[in-house]
């Protein structure tokens, strides 16, 4: 019985799913600072 989906595939594209969450979560980190400290940027 072989399995469908290569593990290495897999992983491959949980590390792209996780990169892309990651970035998305800085820049919402960002967002945030900027809007609350906007002092600290100018």
């Amino acid at each position: 019985k072989r399995s469908s989906k290569h593990p290495g595939l897999l992983s491959l594209a949980t590390a792209l799913q996780l990169l892309r969450w990651k970035e998305l979560a800085t820049e919402l980190v960002v967002l945030f600072t900027i809007q609350t400290s906007p002092k600290v940027f100018y």
